[in-house]
């Protein structure tokens, strides 16, 4: 039995005992009888004692329990009103037991009712947090919890009819407007990558990596060529303005090596290339990169409602949300969860607008969407053949370069099951490395701890993994997310099927596996040779 698993087998003793104690008195004050009130005595001084044994073991269970969501504004509140019930009824008990008179007189009476009340809202809260939070649960709840806190988030109560439409007259207004009465998640986002991918070197200077003085054969512009400065935790992209557009320089900086790297894509690698020159000066940024680092990218004026990756871009347009604050703006968490997962697919896949080239100009991401519309009316995923290898994928259809997360998941069993990005990922902002809600192992045990029905079914990690507790092949993601997606030059970025890609695949489709991602000094027979020697192997699953 798990620590955190006391809490929930010993909280029925005092709720039972209270409100036993609360309905013997009133029906004792109904009956006038004094031995129903001395028995509702007692009930009271068990139930009270019984609330601060579970109380205890709550406290054990709030530093221990495994959490989907790491904020959570029930996991303040719970423990707070749970508290607060106990004291009361503790109070209750003793005035009672010192009195001389058994007999529930009415203060007696509504002094009780309170505590029962307050007893019901400790026992909600409570339900809330493992049933729709997936507090200590090992495994997915249908639903998530909020991270903002309101009267109606901490009372459970915000999450509401999944919302799908925003109102005709709403226009957008720029995130600016948000952060008077959402304070602390405008001050997270503002400090993520989102919030600042594209930056003006005039306003930011601080937002050039690379030294320009620094001479490089690569780099033939100066800082006053450049308009806008792209990126920043992998590459560095520098664009300067010509007339109303924007266009790539021709060099940039790999963040992981500190390099200088030539920029352009080449003919035949995306497949835009057939519809632009090769010259990186007749490639506007607006076609190929805005529509996803900006709000509101319109085609027809080639302007913004703001750059870089907004509130609205994620919630919608938010004029009526500003007038009058209420369920007139979209919030992911709320709905359906395919729907949810388009407000990430949008700008993290690859594919192609449905509607074809505007005004004689393709576009690389999906114009004319926007949140409360169905992204696969605006953008088709790019398709891929199995066996083929192409510039997306690899040859068993695992994408093979960045910006491919959207491509990946849809054919993952986490979509499939209803898994949302934002499960996984808050995008406000959090201090762990792609603004993950925990760290590493501790996310993905959230749901998938040993012995849980979906997996893994052994009763260690260690077991599972069969590597040693602390090494990297005992992180969960290392077998699942394995590095293998280019992002610039030899640096790559996790893939997003979640799929144990076998050794066999190295040979059968040239797609890198998950074993020889880490031991790449050994070869894929050597790896296939280790799982062979796992009590658990199947050659079947290896075979795909």
């Amino acid at each position: 039995m798990k620590a955190w698993e006391f809490h929930p087998a010993l909280v029925h003793f005092p709720v039972a005992f209270l409100l036993g104690a609360v309905a013997l008195d009133l029906f004792a004050r109904w009956k006038k009888r004094e031995a129903l009130a001395r028995a509702a005595t007692w009930l009271l001084v068990w139930g009270a004692g019984a609330g601060w044994l579970a109380s205890m073991a709550g406290l054990v269970a709030w530093k221990t329990a495994p959490r989907v969501y790491e904020v959570n504004p029930l996991m303040v509140t719970h423990p707070l009103v749970a508290l607060a019930s106990v004291a009361a009824f503790t109070a209750i008990a003793i005035v009672r037991f010192r009195s001389r008179s058994a007999s529930p007189s009415i203060p007696k009476v509504v002094a009780g009712a309170a505590g029962g009340l307050f007893i019901l809202l400790a026992a909600y809260t409570g339900g809330h947090l493992v049933y729709r939070g997936a507090t200590g649960v090992t495994g997915r709840s249908s639903s998530s919890a909020d991270s903002g806190v309101s009267l109606g988030s901490v009372l459970g109560l915000s999450r509401g009819a999944p919302q799908e439409r925003l109102p005709a007259s709403a226009r957008y207004v720029g995130s600016a407007q948000c952060k008077s009465c959402h304070l602390e998640i405008y001050d997270r986002w503002s400090k993520t990558r989102m919030a600042n991918v594209v930056r003006d070197p005039k306003l930011h200077p601080e937002a050039m990596i690379p030294d320009l003085a620094t001479a490089n054969p690569l780099v033939t512009f100066g800082m006053a060529d450049i308009a806008f400065i792209y990126g920043s935790k992998w590459k560095q992209r520098y664009f300067k303005k010509d007339g109303d557009d924007y266009y790539p320089l021709p060099a940039q900086w790999d963040v992981t090596h500190k390099v200088w790297r030539p920029y352009k894509v080449a003919l035949g690698t995306d497949w835009w290339t057939a519809h632009y020159p090769d010259d990186n000066l007749k490639r506007p940024t607006g076609p190929l990169c805005d529509g996803c680092h900006s709000v509101n990218y319109d085609v027809k004026t080639k302007t913004v409602t703001e750059w870089n990756v907004g509130c609205e871009r994620c919630h919608g347009a938010g004029s009526e949300h500003v007038k009058e604050p209420r369920s007139n703006i979209l919030n992911p968490s709320r709905m359906e969860a395919h729907r949810a997962n388009d407000t990430c697919i949008q700008c993290h896949s690859q594919g192609r607008p449905r509607q074809g080239a505007i005004d004689g100009r393709t576009y690389d991401w999906p114009v004319g969407f926007h949140m409360g519309l169905k992204l696969e009316e605006y953008w088709e995923l790019e398709e891929h053949q199995l066996g083929e290898t192409t510039f997306t994928h690899f040859a068993d259809g695992t994408a093979h370069k960045n910006r491919m997360q959207g491509n990946d998941f849809v054919k993952s069993q986490m979509y499939l099951k209803g898994i949302t990005c934002y499960d996984c990922h808050d995008v406000h902002g959090t201090s762990i490395s792609a603004d993950l809600r925990r760290p590493g192992n501790k996310l993905c045990l959230g749901c998938h701890a040993p012995g849980a029905a979906i997996g893994p079914h052994e009763e260690t990690l260690a077991l599972h993994t069969h590597h040693k507790p602390d090494s990297p092949g005992n992180e969960c993601a290392n077998c699942h997310m394995p590095k293998i997606e280019q992002t610039i030059s030899d640096v790559m970025v996790r893939s997003h099927t979640f799929n144990f890609i076998p050794p066999t695949l190295k040979e059968t489709a040239k797609t890198p596996n998950s074993c020889n991602s880490c031991h790449v000094d050994k070869s894929p027979d050597w790896a296939l040779g280790v799982l062979k020697s796992w009590p658990e192997f199947s050659a079947w699953r290896m075979s795909r």
